[in-house]
């Protein structure tokens, strides 16, 4: 019961927040090339960014941070995918300000994860597992750094990924 309770105080205490005077909605990207905005508007549409904006928003508030990682679709088409720091983390080099690597579970069974990529400046390292072995295969990409950006509530020097809302 106390855990339901702690669970709908969080739920309420980040529902006002992202309801008040912190709301904040995704509007779209501009760019002055017309050919550049078309693919971005393209990308944000198949990507469903104005809804994934407001939920890594909550997650940002509930669990101090969330992580924007850019990626090619089954079709070989852009998108962006948003993931809650439950299901992805990062090394944050504080020198180029930026993220050094990120690590994300797509697949797990309770505490053994199943799937998992590990994005890096120059390839994403997709991660597979049955639960006796594993097998990974290097994907290169052209995109230049990580290309992964977190969302962080309150970033600080000593903590760039973390300031949660709520306390635990």
């Amino acid at each position: 019961l106390i855990d339901q309770v702690d669970r709908l105080v969080g739920q309420i205490a980040v529902g006002d927040v992202t309801r008040g005077e912190l709301d904040s909605r995704f509007d779209g990207f501009v760019a002055a090339d017309d050919e550049v905005q078309s693919v971005l508007d393209s990308v944000s549409e198949r990507s469903r960014i104005p809804i994934k904006y407001r939920q890594a928003v909550q997650g940002e508030l509930i669990h101090s941070c969330c992580f924007a990682v850019v990626r090619r679709d089954d079709d070989g088409y852009p998108r962006i995918d948003i993931y809650d720091a439950e299901h992805a983390t990062a090394i944050w080099d504080d020198a180029a300000g930026r993220i050094e690597c990120g690590l994300i579970v797509e697949e797990s069974e309770g505490y053994e994860i199943r799937r998992a990529d590990l994005i890096l400046d120059d390839s994403v390292v997709h991660i597979v597992s049955d639960g006796r072995s594993v097998a990974w295969e290097s994907e290169p990409h052209s995109m230049g750094p990580a290309p992964m950006v977190a969302f962080a509530y309150r970033p600080t020097l000593k903590r760039p990924f973390d300031d949660s809302r709520i306390n635990r």
